[in-house]
């Protein structure tokens, strides 16, 4: 349990800051849960440019 959590979140920032961004690993994150929604059905089936714009976006999302 926490207990303080000024304390904690104080060194879950510090961690961000100084964890470099991996771009390759975030990418595959993102192509493994786009590949689960999809088996899931919770994609419909479009047309290749239709979905391109939401797919952008969760993507930017991942690589922030």
């Amino acid at each position: 349990m926490i207990k303080n959590r000024t304390k904690w979140t104080q060194w879950e920032d510090d961690l961000a800051r100084r964890t470099p961004v991996d771009y390759e690993r975030n990418l595959e994150t993102f192509e493994a849960l786009y590949k689960h929604a999809q088996d899931m059905g919770a994609l419909k089936k479009r047309e290749a440019m239709e979905g391109l714009e939401s797919v952008l976006r969760i993507a930017r999302i991942l690589n922030v």
